[in-house]
């Protein structure tokens, strides 16, 4: 006589697979508690700057001359700036923000900077390079001078 398949004592596919799962769930929490979120909230505060920048520079270029748009960075926070005899009574808010200051999260800070683009959106300022930084990470951002090429 051949075995008696009713009285095997294997595993039915649908256990094998709640199994699977429930290890997959195991392992993206693992995952996500062991790997460190610091060095991408620096990325992110970084690519909002570069659009931040580009949005004064984009102001700046469709404004009348000889007002300049740009950003005065402190090391907390930015805020968008416009110099001269035409700007508006109340400056624009920064895109995605509620005002035309940006504030960083808690441990991120900038390197102190003013950069001011012109109606070709050029950059001025003495040093076209910003660097932000929390206690594991840095990011940084340079704008080319001339061109105004933000990276």
């Amino acid at each position: 006589m051949g075995p008696d398949i009713k009285n095997s004592m294997g595993f039915t596919m649908i256990e094998l697979i709640a199994v699977l799962v429930i290890i997959g769930i195991m392992a993206a929490m693992a995952i996500s508690h062991a790997t460190d979120t610091s060095a991408l909230s620096v990325d992110s505060e970084a690519a909002i700057l570069k659009n931040d920048l580009r949005f004064a520079q984009i102001k700046a270029m469709g404004d009348i001359p000889p007002d300049t748009w740009g950003i005065n960075i402190g090391s907390g926070s930015y805020t968008l700036v416009c110099t001269g005899a035409n700007c508006p009574a109340t400056v624009p808010n920064l895109p995605g923000d509620n005002s035309p200051a940006h504030s960083f999260p808690k441990g991120i800070s900038a390197t102190p900077e003013e950069i001011n683009f012109d109606t070709w959106g050029s950059p001025s300022g003495s040093t076209l390079s910003i660097t932000l930084t929390d206690a594991s990470s840095t990011a940084s951002i340079s704008v080319t001078p001339d061109t105004g090429f933000i990276q």
